[in-house]
């Protein structure tokens, strides 16, 4: 306002483009007096003591008249009446009050699994556009995902196709031998992008089928008991001297990763395992009716009888 009103000063013509030029022009007929100006333009800390007029400067008092002065003239000149301002103001408190409960009532309401993993495989045999349909859903939901790489891509594979277990294995060598022919059946294409023991778990109950036995107290049955045994069978391979995945390839046993979906700890840096394009749409129907999204680990607890019935 200063820099504004010195231009005001110093110009015998004001420009039509000034803004309020009208009233500029006014103020400065009544303040100059034979070429002296009498208008003294200061800051002062207007609102420092709003709470008591008491401790008001004589500046600060002047500047709470000029401002009621000033609101009174706006409400004045103002094209609609205040009364109707006042009404929109109440209205949209109103609004804000019930957006706000609509909020809180969302996001207190749990969320529900609308359609059951069990459900997900119709009965019927699905037409050819449907299954495109389904291909195109997932193709966009988890568009990280190998879709659509041939598997001459993935050239590398577990040398070993059989060993016996260590000496002090204490489970079925039924069982060692299935899971080591399983993992020497896994290809693998290496690059700057992770994969999750947790799709090997799936990949596993696709091929394999059996359930292991428990190894961890509160995983029976459900699809934790996969992931542990892997990565039981994948220590006691390491231990052996077996190289189980590429030498590029590392496992970080404490590593999350996020490839369109939270996977928990357990992740392959560095390389990626082939699935069919079965498995992979079994898979992505999997992840994608887990509870919560499966954004927690405790959401990947699904029951094995349900994965693929």
């Amino acid at each position: 306002m200063l820099k504004v009103w010195q231009v005001v000063q110093s110009s015998d013509i004001l420009e039509d483009n000034l803004a309020y030029r009208d009233e500029w022009k006014k103020i400065k007929l009544l303040v100059n007096n034979e070429g002296q100006s009498r208008l003294q333009i200061f800051w002062i800390k207007a609102h420092q003591v709003d709470s008591d007029y008491c401790l008001m400067t004589e500046s600060q008092k002047n500047n709470r008249l000029a401002d009621q002065a000033a609101s009174k003239a706006a409400r004045e000149a103002s094209p609609v009446a205040s009364h109707v301002v006042e009404s929109w103001r109440h209205f949209t408190r109103l609004h804000w009050i019930w957006l706000c409960k609509l909020t809180k009532l969302i996001s207190d309401k749990k969320r529900e699994q609308s359609v059951p993993v069990e459900q997900h495989i119709p009965e019927a045999e699905p037409s050819a556009s449907s299954g495109q349909q389904v291909d195109a859903q997932f193709r966009n939901r988890f568009c990280k995902w190998d879709w659509g790489i041939d598997s001459a891509a993935y050239e590398w594979c577990m040398q070993v196709q059989q060993c016996n277990p260590p000496a002090k294995w204490n489970h079925s060598v039924d069982m060692w031998n299935k899971t080591v022919l399983f993992l020497s059946g896994i290809k693998w294409r290496t690059g700057d992008f992770s994969v999750s023991i947790y799709a090997l778990a799936f990949l596993f109950w696709c091929r394999c089928g059996f359930t292991p036995p428990t190894l961890i107290k509160g995983t029976e049955g459900n699809f934790h008991l996969l992931v542990q045994w892997l990565r039981q069978i994948l220590k006691e391979l390491k231990k052996l001297g077996i190289a189980t995945f590429p030498g590029d390839v590392s496992f970080c046993v404490r590593s999350t990763m996020y490839a369109n979906q939270y996977f928990p700890c357990g992740t392959f840096k560095g390389g990626r395992v082939f699935m069919t394009h079965d498995e992979r749409i079994l898979f992505a129907r999997f992840v994608a009716a887990l509870p919560e999204g499966g954004k927690r680990a405790k959401a990947w607890a699904v029951q094995l009888h349900s994965l693929l019935s």
